[in-house]
């Protein structure tokens, strides 16, 4: 009669040489990895300025590109490696570096106009780009699995360090709004 050892259950854990495996959190990453693998076009973030993807709708700039960013296209977005759903782009704008004003700044990544430029300044430093000529596009995502993204949310604003402000709760000078429990 031959006997047979027991399978281990998801939650339990085995040692393969200096490599130990959790299951459950293997099983998470073959999901969130290649059930994601898709010939979607893709469109990353390695910041959540302003929590803009927690929104139904997000603006974000990037250099023009009229191959990549088309209207209607459906992309699958990332925030660092993480999927975070998948966006349809529904409008483009057209502005130079130049012309983006403190208001548009504010709505994409929650500083002045200023602070905007330097980013895309660092970002391409390396690269030949005349900042006098070169067009940035506007672009305006509808998320449509917000369900999905909702959850990320909830998982990111839980996973907050202790001591940080809240951005929904706090107010434009910095103070926690009167009505939050927080004190």
């Amino acid at each position: 009669m031959k006997t047979t050892k027991p399978r281990p259950n998801e939650t339990q854990f085995r040692k393969l040489g200096r490599l130990v495996l959790d299951f459950h959190s293997l099983r998470h990453l073959s999901i969130c990895h290649f059930r994601h693998m898709s010939s979607l076009p893709k469109i990353k973030f390695t910041q959540n300025w302003n929590h803009k993807l927690c929104l139904d709708v997000f603006p974000t700039f990037r250099l023009a590109d009229r191959e990549k960013y088309q209207l209607n296209r459906v992309y699958d977005c990332f925030l660092k490696d993480e999927f975070w759903g998948r966006v349809e782009l529904v409008k483009i704008l057209s502005y130079r570096l130049a012309d983006i004003t403190d208001a548009m700044s504010y709505l994409d990544v929650g500083h002045p106009a200023t602070y905007l430029k330097s980013v895309f300044y660092r970002m391409y430093k390396n690269k030949n780009v005349n900042w006098n000529t070169q067009q940035l596009f506007w672009l305006l995502f509808k998320h449509l699995n917000h369900e999905q993204t909702r959850d990320n949310t909830i998982q990111q604003r839980s996973e907050q360090p202790a001591g940080q402000i809240d951005l929904f709760t706090a107010s434009p000078n910095g103070l926690y709004h009167p009505n939050t429990t927080d004190k």
